[in-house]
């Protein structure tokens, strides 16, 4: 910047973007820990045999929308923070592997709808609902398919004998 000539220094900057939420890792890791014990010591539903006894009972369930509102944060905040914060990153990780590993194993013992559970392993664990099927040519190569006109066979012929022709 300049001022009648004269060159003036620029202010120092500052790191740039929000502070961080969480001062340190084992900040961090106290409250999901907590966040964790609270859900195993909260009881939603409890299922009596006839004569009053109790018969099982179901605490809250492990979710990351769970988490993010026990660490008064978003979802997506949660999810920068194992993206940036290297120190933060095996917190996370653990939680959100406790978080689905609780999810599988609860929906296959019958205790959680498949359906959501579907839902909630997609977007928050990355899986998928897809096949890939590699196509390939001869040896392993790249199959190379040409679809040409009948006139242009030969020509085509002759330049990729590898290639398979589909004619119109």
């Amino acid at each position: 910047m300049t001022d009648n000539n004269q060159i003036i220094p620029d202010k120092p900057k500052s790191p740039g973007g929000r502070p961080l939420k969480f001062t340190s890792p084992e900040i961090l890791q106290s409250l999901i820990t907590d966040y964790f014990t609270h859900c195993d010591n909260t009881i939603i539903k409890t299922t009596y045999n006839k004569d009053g006894t109790i018969l099982s009972t179901v605490s809250t369930p492990y979710t990351v929308s769970g988490l993010a509102s026990h660490l008064d944060t978003d979802r997506k905040t949660i999810n920068n923070y194992s993206q940036i914060q290297h120190e933060f990153f095996p917190i996370i990780q653990k939680a959100r592997q406790k978080i689905e590993s609780a999810l599988e194993s609860k929906t296959l013992t019958g205790e959680y709808s498949p359906a959501m559970a579907i839902f909630s392993l997609k977007n928050n664990s990355g899986w998928v609902d897809k096949q890939e099927i590699a196509h390939t040519g001869a040896d392993g190569k790249p199959l190379t398919i040409i679809v040409s006109r009948g006139a242009d066979r030969p020509q085509i012929e002759d330049a990729t004998p590898e290639a398979e022709l589909i004619e119109e």
